[in-house]
């Protein structure tokens, strides 16, 4: 997606992911669905188009309602520091990966009134522009990257299969020495929102259109068995695919219509206190 000189892209295997239903909420707001893939790693792409940038800018990076990465860009011209990717979470020394999981849906009551964060289902990007401040790294920040939750009551999370975590830890491939700080200007920030599910899911809605079935339109040929048993073969594959795609599509319509649970507080058994899900954490390191 791009508004004005800027635009943002979710990258998989290097590839930039094909956007769906893209859409202008505001002037300075974008959205758009994504397809997920269980177990697949990805990265968020940040470019500027720019023959020359003037001010600093910063990208708040967020999944899943999770502040999890910074980035900045400096002044410039075309070409010169105006692309930024970011592949995942940093602490001090180590990065995990950004990761599309599965969600499981459980039936257990103990569960509906664990909190489902705001900007579930979400990759958010807000840009702003402004002053950058450089200033040394006195010490660095004894950050962890939060370990989140992918159990959930099965209506707690309505038409959601999957949700993004964290892979394992890395060596960080620069430990920075200085950060930035940017002293925002009046210009509106630019958002882009990326909604993601299943392509199984977003065909089934009708986001993504789904494949035309192969169907051949030449009768069997009697005179070559094993053709014809072929033939038969890929036409009892199609109608699976066809009946899967109906059934899913009526069990995501029974979810969507069901009303949302009244929410009932609840505490921990063993020390009394209400459960939290995962805080928010801010990448105070240099990208």
């Amino acid at each position: 997606m791009q508004v004005g000189d800027h635009s943002v892209h979710i990258l998989v295997d290097g590839k930039e992911l094909e956007e769906h239903c893209i859409e202008f909420e505001t002037p300075t707001r974008m959205r758009c669905w994504i397809a997920s893939e269980e177990g697949k790693t990805f990265s968020i792409k940040w470019q500027c188009h720019a023959e020359t940038r003037t001010q600093g800018g910063k990208a708040d990076i967020t999944v899943d309602g999770i502040e999890c990465a910074h980035p900045t860009m400096y002044p410039g011209g075309l070409g010169k520091g105006d692309i930024k990717v970011r592949q995942g979470m940093n602490t001090a020394s180590k990065t995990h990966d950004f990761m599309f999981l599965r969600v499981q849906l459980d039936d257990d009551d103990r569960l509906l009134d664990k909190k489902v964060p705001n900007g579930f289902g979400e990759i958010s990007v807000r840009i702003r522009h402004g002053t950058l401040d450089i200033v040394p790294l006195v010490c660095q920040h004894n950050r962890t990257v939060p370990e989140v939750e992918c159990r959930f009551h099965e209506k707690s999370i309505k038409a959601c299969d999957h949700r993004i975590g964290f892979g394992p830890e890395k060596p960080k491939a620069f430990l920075g020495t200085h950060v930035s700080h940017l002293t925002a200007n009046d210009e509106l920030p630019l958002f882009f929102i990326f909604k993601y599910s299943p392509l199984a899911v977003l065909q089934a809605h009708g986001i993504v259109p789904s494949p035309s079935p192969k169907l051949e339109s030449q009768r069997l040929q009697s005179d070559d068995p094993l053709q014809a048993k072929s033939e038969l073969q890929e036409i009892r594959e199609t109608m699976n695919l066809l009946q899967k795609q109906l059934k899913r599509l009526g069990d995501l319509e029974v979810r969507l219509s069901e009303p949302n649970p009244k929410r009932i507080k609840r505490e921990d058994s063993n020390t009394g206190k209400r459960l939290v899900f995962a805080s928010d954490v801010i990448d105070l390191t240099v990208d």
